[in-house]
């Protein structure tokens, strides 16, 4: 059985696909606006979804297909926006989608190896 721990960052790592998911794919008059560089909005979205997905699925093997896998989903939703009317795809934002989900990544690698 599962910790439930590890559950709940299952869980929170879902929503996040599907938040992100959403908030790529609506029209941008209805996406929630931070106020913040459109950058920073991707990259710590990115950034919140590696660090729930690594906690979810915690064995280094799992932890590097995860990162290839949410650097792929990031590319394939910028590509999607080419097809939205009123939405644009952004290689800034597939870079910052990229650069989040690598920070994710390299501080969950960081906080392993600092970890007794």
């Amino acid at each position: 059985m599962e910790r439930p721990i590890r559950l709940a960052f299952k869980l929170i790592f879902m929503a996040a696909l599907i938040a992100i998911a959403w908030a790529s794919l609506v029209p941008q008059d209805v996406r929630p606006q931070t106020g913040f560089w459109d950058g920073w909005e991707h990259l710590a979205a990115y950034f919140v979804l590696g660090i729930t997905g690594f906690i979810a699925f915690p064995s280094p093997s799992h932890r590097l297909k995860m990162l290839v896998l949410i650097i792929v989903y990031g590319i394939v939703l910028e590509v999607m926006q080419g097809f939205l009317p009123g939405r644009m795809p952004g290689v800034v934002d597939a870079l910052a989608n990229s650069i989040g989900a690598g920070l994710a990544f390299l501080a969950v690698w960081s906080f392993d190896r600092l970890r007794p």
